[in-house]
């Protein structure tokens, strides 16, 4: 008998450095979609993933510490999900994405989990700041 069972390989994790610019979200989101593409993901889980990667990169460009500040982009896929990360520097003083704005509404909606990264300014070098998700693969 032969097993027919076809298990998907999974990717290994991808990081993408760039400056925290909002004209540089294009080619975050074409990046995200060529990687969704390697999954596989539904054409709506694409888009979910590249939304809650703009949103994300949104916020985090917005409280980028210094004009050369860059966002990390780091996408791992597990079996049944991908983790995304996203940080850059920043005041770690106030929060970037807050639990009653709109676009914590549309990330809780469209992740399976969302949790803020944090590690606090020292000596006057710029904190940690960042987010990571968990998206279902459909």
């Amino acid at each position: 008998m032969v097993d027919t069972e076809f298990e998907s390989p999974t990717l290994d994790p991808v990081e993408v450095r760039f400056a925290a610019d909002l004209a540089n979200l294009h080619c975050v989101r074409s990046i995200v979609a060529a990687l969704a593409s390697l999954v596989p993901l539904t054409d709506e889980a694409t888009a979910d993933l590249q939304l809650v990667v703009s949103e994300v990169c949104t916020a985090l460009i917005n409280a980028a510490h210094a004009p050369d500040a860059t966002i990390t982009l780091t996408v791992t896929d597990a079996p049944d999900h991908l983790d995304v990360t996203v940080t850059t520097t920043g005041d770690t003083s106030a929060e970037v994405l807050a639990a009653g704005d709109f676009a914590w509404h549309v990330l809780t909606a469209l992740t399976e989990s969302i949790a803020p990264l944090g590690r606090p300014s020292v000596d006057g070098l710029p904190g940690l700041l960042g987010y990571e998700l968990a998206l279902a693969k459909r």
